[in-house]
């Protein structure tokens, strides 16, 4: 039998002997003792009588004596145990490179239970040897493997406990994700956020609304400034998969190096300045949302049949790796370049073209549009009044002419920077032309005023292919720049003396 005390007293020297005297002559074991200035907690083991308190209580200084269910020690011990049970993170505690305590989330995330784990070895419990294997502290590692209980994925974070003890911090490779998103959501933009009166483009929303319902890949394909990106977010955010990320990747503001550790992850070791432990890629981390992949014309031939695989079959490897991992996302690529074009010149992989262009939306240009214009103009300045406080401006005659005359070769994009620009320069409350500051529109070349057809074909050919290679000055990235083979633009250079205009 066993009885817990708390003991008040008068804090003087020799108090705690005299209770033990006390104790031992009523022949009863001290099984634990906590003492603090002027209070003491004690756990009797044996027969207690009555007599016990009445002898205590007869002690100089002893205030009272009271029975308690609980030791201070087991009190926080009980608190403590709670803690560990409530927490979403695993905690694995390692003495001397075997397991002596775990948490239930360790128990899920590591699939083993606390009584199987029990002085294991801890590379068998966490699925490698690398986590224990110094007591230095350590942070986000990611760990993969298998072991005969299963697949684990997790990130680890452990620190040390004196010198030869470790407590190990475990967060499965889901609940890394979700943390990251929730850190990270961007702003959600939907259908309703895209202006347009237009009728063309109401049908492009309707298309895109359909695909909200499927998880089938989408290719969006448009000029630059048209929106595309805003279309892939609003897909995203009205689709099954909108509490996943929606991770954006421009795949031409990218090495080609770069751009496969990124999609595709590495695993440590695999080139000269790799992460210890590797690092999963964006493939990974999208896993139950979506990756949008812009730009997708410019992704060079071997990641192309990479990314074939994750679209097939749902697995990436990372570089440097041996086994293929599971992902679930779903893929929205964009661009403006034409696909079916590089297709057929064998630019593009063309079972990688259909399977990317399931459901496809092509975004009309402004200029296909222009009934839009004055409600795009409309609501950037209601915007710009709602965040400054002030009325908007109003535009004069000139101004709207010039606006819906202007073929808007950047399309909305340069349309909004127009107006931010004029809405900086103009300082009466009145936009003019002068504030827009558009460049002049283009003077017909006097082929066209004179000569049939082909003649004026001709010389839009001419000034079309001179102003790329005064761009580019190589017939190579010329013929990249208008999508064409590099053999057509080397015959038309040829053919139409624009060899001056070559500069390598």
């Amino acid at each position: 039998m066993s009885q817990r005390w708390r003991i008040a007293t008068e804090n003087r020297v020799g108090m705690v002997l005299d209770i033990l005297r006390v104790i031992s002559g009523a022949g009863l074991n001290v099984g634990a003792m906590e003492v603090l200035p002027g209070l003491g907690f004690i756990r009797l083991e044996g027969d207690l009588d009555g007599a016990l308190r009445a002898d205590l209580l007869a002690l100089a200084g002893v205030k009272s004596v009271e029975e308690v269910p609980l030791m201070p020690q087991e009190e926080r011990a009980r608190e403590l145990a709670a803690i560990l049970h409530a927490v979403s993170d695993g905690v694995l505690v390692v003495r001397d490179g075997r397991v002596t305590g775990m948490n239930p989330a360790a128990e899920r995330i590591l699939v083993i239970g606390e009584r199987e784990a029990m002085g294991l070895p801890a590379a068998d419990v966490l699925g490698t040897d690398r986590l224990h294997r110094t007591i230095a502290s350590f942070d986000n590692e990611e760990v993969r493997g298998h072991t005969p209980r299963g697949y684990l994925h997790y990130i680890a974070s452990g620190r040390a406990l004196g010198s030869n003890g470790m407590v190990v911090a475990l967060k499965s490779i889901q609940q890394a994700r979700a943390l990251a998103h929730s850190l990270t959501r961007p702003q959600t933009l939907g259908f309703s956020d895209l202006i347009t009166t237009s009728q063309v483009m109401r049908d492009v929303i309707r298309i895109a609304e359909a695909a909200c319902r499927v998880d089938a890949p989408v290719l969006i394909q448009g000029e630059s400034g048209t929106g595309k990106e805003i279309f892939a977010r609003a897909i995203h955010s009205e689709s099954g998969r909108s509490a996943g990320p929606f991770v954006p990747v421009n795949c031409a503001a990218l090495p080609e190096t770069l751009l496969e550790s990124e999609l595709f992850g590495y695993e440590e070791g695999s080139f000269t300045g790799a992460k210890r432990g590797g690092k999963q890629g964006i493939f990974e981390f999208a896993s139950g949302g979506t990756v949008f992949l812009d730009e997708i014309g410019e992704i060079p031939g071997h990641l192309q049949a990479k990314l074939l695989r994750v679209l097939q079959e749902g697995r990436v490897r990372r570089v440097g790796g041996r086994e293929e991992i599971a992902v679930d996302v779903r893929v929205i690529a964009a661009t403006n370049r034409n696909l079916r074009s590089m297709v057929s010149e064998r630019q593009f992989r063309d079972d990688l073209y259909y399977r990317l262009n399931v459901i496809p939306l092509v975004i009309p240009p402004l200029r296909a549009r222009r009934e839009d214009i004055a409600v795009l103009v409309e609501y950037t300045l209601q915007r710009w009044a709602s965040r400054t406080g002030r009325l908007p401006p109003r535009l004069t005659d000139e101004a709207w002419r010039r606006l819906k005359e202007y073929p808007w070769p950047g399309n909305v994009r340069e349309l909004e920077n127009t107006l931010e620009r004029a809405l900086a320069l103009a300082t009466s409350g009145e936009i003019g032309a002068d504030h827009l500051m558009l460049e002049p529109l283009p003077t017909v070349p006097a082929a066209w005023q004179h000569g049939g057809l082909r003649e004026r074909l001709a010389e839009v050919e001419r000034q079309v292919i001179a102003e790329a290679l005064a761009r580019t000055g190589s017939a190579r990235k010329a013929a990249e720049l208008l999508e064409v083979s590099h053999t057509t633009i080397l015959n038309k250079v040829h053919r139409l003396g624009l060899s001056h205009l070559l500069r390598e």
